[in-house]
């Protein structure tokens, strides 16, 4: 019977050595019979005792309890605790690892690749009378990685395909969304450019009715006042030539001429009549005032005055004559620029107001294209964010994995190496 011994030492205390018995054919885990019981309760009892004394006994130091103090002892126990966590952690990976890698090996098998996992130097460990069951570990060890490996890769393939997708999405939708963005201002623009066109088309609409109204109503009336004021012009002018015939008549010689040309003056004079459409009345106030002076004048001393007032009344008449032409080709010519600049907006209206309708269609497409790209997007976006965090956790559990295998299949290899030498 072999036998082993496990020790325990408390603080101040000397060791204390409990002998366990480990072999035999009817070997017990000790603590299984009632002497193994008895035994372990007294074990207890002196845990418990020198455990006691040791506190009762130790040398304590205190130091004056400040904050900074306080929170450098948080930190320092945190990190304790952060490190042993990591130690249990990793401890526990190589336990999933040892019982994933030999689930369908033999007991023998099992017991080997348990022994080697125990936290000692392989030299210690190694026994080459189970060199078939390294081998065995080593592949079973193997053929675990490659398929942790397998895994893993394909966990990585499937997180890049989703941010792929994601990104390509994503980017298709920005794309779509700038596109949409452009044709908007498009749209917004050729609309306020169909807007401007049809403003400047009411206006000149309105222009060309205005335009049109004012000359068909001063056209007929002027029109015939020019009619009138033309009529006269050859009155005149044999009124004119006739007083001045008389007033180039001598004075001693012209007496009895003038006396016999007065009444066809007069006449004459008389069938000046002053135009009835005009609103120059001082063409009229002229022609009375020549009719009055004929009446008045008995002798050629007048004539040379009756001469003046006749040429004030011909170049008042031709006056209002350039006058009318002028205001009426004005209107014509305002009318006609009117219509000219209607028909230019017109043809600009309609090409302005299709491009807006062109635009409005493209952006609308644009809407719909973009709205699409959203939706794929939004779908492939939750799809990612919902598989990347799990793949994040799981990622780093092989990760964890893989580490435990390559440990022990580094004891397994220098097992083997070992035993080979």
């Amino acid at each position: 019977m072999q036998e082993t011994y496990g020790s325990t030492q408390m603080r101040g205390q000397s060791e204390h050595v409990v002998y366990v018995s480990v072999g035999g054919a009817s070997r017990q885990r000790f603590g299984e019979n009632k002497m193994g019981k008895m035994a372990m309760a007294a074990l207890g009892m002196t845990l418990v005792a020198c455990l006691v004394f040791s506190a009762a006994t130790e040398e304590r130091h205190y130091s004056a309890y400040t904050p900074s103090v306080g929170l450098a002892q948080r930190k320092v126990y945190e990190g304790d605790i952060v490190k042993m966590e990591m130690q249990l952690a990793a401890k526990e990976v190589h336990h999933k690892m040892m019982l994933e890698a030999t689930k369908n090996l033999s007991p023998e098998v099992k017991a080997v690749a348990s022994k080697l996992a125990q936290a000692v130097p392989t030299s210690q460990l190694v026994d080459c009378t189970k060199t078939d069951a390294y081998l065995v570990l080593q592949n079973a060890f193997a053929g675990l990685t490659t398929n942790i490996t397998t895994e893993n890769a394909t966990i990585y393939a499937h997180d890049a395909k989703l941010y792929s997708e994601h990104v390509t999405a994503k980017a298709a939708w920005m794309k779509s969304d700038s596109a949409f963005r452009n044709a908007e201002f498009d749209h917004d623009s050729a609309k306020k450019a169909a807007v401007y066109a049809k403003t400047m088309y009411d206006k000149y609409t309105a222009e060309v009715g205005e335009g049109q109204t004012d000359y068909d109503t001063q056209e007929p009336t002027y029109s015939a006042e020019k009619s009138e004021l033309v009529a006269q012009q050859p009155i005149l002018q044999q009124v004119k030539t006739l007083v001045a015939n008389m007033a180039a008549t001598s004075e001693a010689k012209g007496k009895m001429q003038f006396l016999k040309a007065l009444p066809a003056l007069k006449k004459l004079a008389n069938s000046v009549v002053p135009p009835r459409m005009s609103k120059d009345k001082s063409i009229a106030k002229k022609v009375y005032a020549l009719r009055t002076s004929l009446v008045e004048t008995e002798t050629s001393g007048t004539v040379s005055t009756m001469l003046v007032l006749i040429n004030q009344i011909i170049d008042t008449m031709s006056s209002r004559i350039i006058h009318i032409d002028t205001t009426l080709s004005k209107l014509s010519a305002d009318l006609t620029t009117s219509k000219t600049s209607l028909t230019e907006w017109q043809t600009k209206l309609v090409t302005l107001s299709d491009d807006k309708d062109k635009a409005e269609n493209h952006m609308n497409t644009a809407d719909l294209a973009r709205n699409k790209l959203n939706g794929v997007h939004v779908v492939k976006e939750e799809a990612y964010d919902e598989y990347h965090p799990a793949f994040v956790d799981e990622a780093e559990k092989y990760s964890q994995q893989l580490k435990a295998i390559a440990t022990i299949g580094a004891k397994i290899d220098d097992a083997i190496s070992s035993c080979a030498a």
